[in-house]
């Protein structure tokens, strides 16, 4: 039977405020209900959202549309790649921890957790677009300037990203059956273990240009 509107809208809001019962519910009806797309988005609006303040600072090149395009693109395939191992890994260490889920009701749980994520970008863009809320200047360094719009748009994503990260973790308790503090340790170990990777692959790649070097 097909779903009626407010069926198909209603977990995108009783995420925010009930995500353990939203996440359960996603899970037992069909866990893979567009976890593809939210993983893609989130990335891909981040991506806007940067590119949309820069261009209101001055004119674009020509290019500008095609470059912006193509790191969407890039960024979307990259956010689907890395939610399935992110997935794959905080399924391991959450097993470790007394879990139960597997790593499909783990990228449900991963991927509606970006929800609050999605919304804080999507509410910059329209802001800057609207007019609603102006750019963050951005200082000869590339950083940007501490200006009242900096702090709006800063204090935004602060808040809406820390909600994200919790309902994140609930999910991940809900899937596997944890408290959120199991789940804050996997996510913790598993972020750990990726920076000591990304840290190890950047000093074999010193060594070896600065071997080629010699």
């Amino acid at each position: 039977m097909a779903q009626s509107f407010g069926e198909r809208i209603t977990p995108y809001l009783t995420i925010w405020t009930e995500p353990h019962a939203t996440i359960r519910r996603i899970v037992e009806t069909d866990p893979e209900r567009n976890v593809k797309a939210l993983a893609a988005l989130s990335p891909a609006l981040a991506v806007l959202e940067r590119e949309w303040m820069t261009a209101l600072e001055g004119p674009m090149s020509a290019i500008w549309p095609i470059r912006v395009l193509f790191e969407v693109v890039i960024v979307a395939l990259f956010g689907i790649a890395f939610l399935y191992i992110d997935a794959l890994f905080i399924t391991w260490i959450a097993r470790a921890l007394g879990g139960t889920g597997g790593p499909r009701e783990t990228r449900t749980a991963l991927a509606w957790g970006k929800i609050p994520a999605i919304t804080a970008s999507a509410a910059s863009i329209l802001a800057l677009l609207s007019g609603a809320m102006a750019p963050p200047e951005i200082g000869i360094n590339g950083l940007p300037k501490m200006t009242p719009p900096t702090f709006e748009f800063g204090g935004m994503h602060t808040v809406l990203g820390l909600w994200g990260f919790i309902v994140v973790l609930k999910g991940i308790g809900e899937v596997h059956q944890i408290s959120a503090w199991r789940a804050l340790l996997a996510e913790l170990i598993v972020l750990i273990a990726f920076a000591l990777v990304i840290t190890g692959m950047l000093l074999a790649l010193y060594a070896l240009m600065h071997g080629a070097h010699r």
